[in-house]
């Protein structure tokens, strides 16, 4: 299983993807 810090790691990664998709 993931841990906490690579889980929150991996929603901030797909944030700024979905962010830069959205511009």
């Amino acid at each position: 299983m993931m841990s906490i810090l690579e889980l929150s790691m991996c929603v901030v990664i797909i944030g700024s993807f979905s962010i830069l998709g959205v511009k």
